[in-house]
């Protein structure tokens, strides 16, 4: 028997994993180093930085359009032109900084 229900093509929820944590904390490393400016041949760790965005990305259940945890930190400023996306890469950021700190 046929059904009137349609599925509702929802988001996933981001789910902060042990392997998300040491990705974030991996990018951070990295950041910190400021390695991720640079490519491997000039001294700097950009292509290993570019691997560890996509697998947080898809650790994160993030899709392409969502913002980085890695580069939302605070209030928006005023030239996003999404502040809720903002927003929820900022919540994002904390919970895995607070979930890292928890993990030692």
């Amino acid at each position: 028997m046929p059904t009137t229900r349609h599925p509702i093509n929802r988001p996933p929820h981001a789910r902060i994993t042990p392997e998300a944590i040491a990705l974030f904390r991996r990018a951070l490393a990295i950041e910190a180093c400021d390695d991720q400016s640079f490519w491997e041949e000039d001294g700097g760790s950009r292509r290993e930085y570019l691997d560890v965005v996509d697998q947080l990305y898809r650790a994160l259940g993030l899709q392409a359009f969502d913002l980085s945890p890695l580069a939302c930190e605070g209030a928006p400023p005023a030239w996003e032109i999404n502040p809720k996306l903002w927003r929820k890469a900022a919540q994002l950021r904390r919970a895995l900084i607070d979930a890292a700190a928890l993990n030692g």
